[in-house]
């Protein structure tokens, strides 16, 4: 609300009666309507009707009332007057705009800027957390179960050593089991291993899987060459590659 307009206009305070969609500034020695839809802030000739303290307002149908009863006449008789809301704005003198937007592009700023630095800390936060260098029990109790002694047993192999299905199964314990159970549990672990270093560690696709070239029916799984270094080093493994 235009509060510095109001009070430089003479308003004692900014109480208000709120009818008909306007707000009805009555305090002092003036009486100004404020407009919110149309934004715009009208000064009335307290002359013109009966505007006063001592009245009560009302509004019915587009029209504003005005009642006061003169308690020391005998009966109090009630006075009444009235006006549409509409005429009442015609007789007003335009004094401004009811509310300003000067300060919206500072908030907006404001905000703006508070909202960036916000996202900067979390993202610095994250990366953080991320680059944090994990001592060897917290690395491995995050692991998804079964993986680490089968990345040990992977990792023995040279970097770019392709394996057949038989030879996964295998290293994760699941030969045991029929064979579709093997593959629901082979392609799980699978997943399991690549999402937990795709988030934490941002290695994506740590164990890749392609099609066999000798024969299109199978898939063959190697330990992604970009990664190869860097988990021997995260599991600790301090092995020769083998010549196998």
């Amino acid at each position: 609300v235009n509060a510095e307009l109001l009070f430089k206009l003479g308003l004692k305070t900014l109480k208000a009666e709120y009818l008909h969609g306007i707000y009805i500034f009555n305090t002092g020695d003036l009486t100004i309507l404020g407009d919110p839809v149309e934004n715009k802030m009208y000064l009335i000739d307290k002359n013109l009707f009966q505007f006063s303290d001592l009245y009560e307002l009302s509004e019915k149908n587009g029209f504003l009332y005005s009642y006061y009863i003169e308690k020391y006449v005998i009966y109090s008789p009630v006075k009444v007057d009235s006006i549409s809301f509409q005429k009442l704005k015609s007789i007003g003198v335009y004094k401004g705009k009811f509310y300003t937007r000067k300060y919206t592009a500072q908030f907006l700023l404001g905000f703006l800027i508070i909202g960036l630095i916000g996202c900067f800390l979390f993202v610095q936060r994250n990366k953080r957390i991320r680059e944090k260098q994990l001592d060897k029990s917290d690395f491995l109790d995050g692991m998804p179960e079964g993986s680490n002694d089968f990345l040990r047993l992977c990792l023995h192999y040279p970097i770019g050593h392709e394996f057949d299905s038989n030879q996964l199964t295998e290293f994760m314990g699941y030969h045991i089991y029929a064979y579709e159970t093997q593959r629901q549990l082979r392609s799980k672990l699978i997943k399991s291993i690549n999402s937990y270093f795709g988030i934490y560690f941002k290695m994506n696709d740590v164990i890749i899987r392609n099609t066999a070239l000798n024969d299109k029916r199978y898939y063959v799984y190697r330990i992604s060459e970009d990664h190869y270094d860097r988990l021997k080093e995260m599991l600790g493994i301090i092995i020769p590659p083998s010549s196998n």
